[in-house]
């Protein structure tokens, strides 16, 4: 957890100067006086989670055991890159609007590191163009909406609402143009479950 929170705190302090005083990615907007504390790794699964480098991972437990909060920050590490795009799906639009859940926690998350959210889109955009979207698949017709669509890191809340299918048709999606010569994005998957 340590080194998880150490690479945090070296993110902080690329702070950048604005009007109303200082940006960083880990800390939001904000004065010394008024910044709220860091988005900091809060158990060894999460870091375990957050720090694995595999093409495809996931995180397993009941309820309280930090996951969502643990899907919603692995993104941010590339809110920075222009054209990246990610989708975190539920299985309906309901659960990510309901109070406490995938919505209301972001909320929390992202706009400290700049992003803009649009209810409507149910979507975040960050100053670079990066964009953080919310995506529900009641049913396998839906698929069909996520044709043609590049998805650089693509997550799944509690897998085990979603069809074999559902998952795997959606892992044809997971690519991306985002990365440069000297910077590369590899697209990976995240997912949640309970045991």
């Amino acid at each position: 957890i340590e080194s998880q929170n150490l690479l945090l705190r070296r993110l902080a302090m690329q702070a950048t100067e604005t009007a109303t005083g200082y940006f960083s990615p880990v800390y939001g907007y904000g004065t010394e006086e008024t910044r709220p504390p860091p988005i900091e790794v809060q158990s060894e699964p999460q870091r375990r989670f957050l720090s694995t480098s595999a093409d495809i991972a996931g995180y397993g437990g009941a309820a309280g055991a930090g996951k969502t909060f643990a899907q919603l920050i692995e993104p941010l590490r590339h809110v920075w890159r222009p054209g990246f795009h990610a989708v975190i799906f539920r299985e309906t639009a309901p659960q990510i609007r309901q109070a406490g859940g995938l919505w209301d926690t972001a909320l929390t998350i992202y706009e400290r590191c700049g992003g803009v959210p649009n209810i409507t889109r149910l979507e975040w955009e960050f100053p670079s163009g990066a964009k953080i979207s919310f995506g529900h698949m009641d049913d396998e017709r839906e698929l069909s909406k996520w044709k043609g669509s590049q998805i650089g890191f693509l997550a799944f809340e509690q897998l085990e609402e979603f069809s074999w299918r559902q998952f795997f048709a959606m892992l044809s999606r997971n690519r991306s143009t985002c990365g440069t010569p000297d910077r590369p994005f590899r697209p990976y998957v995240r997912f949640t479950c309970n045991p």
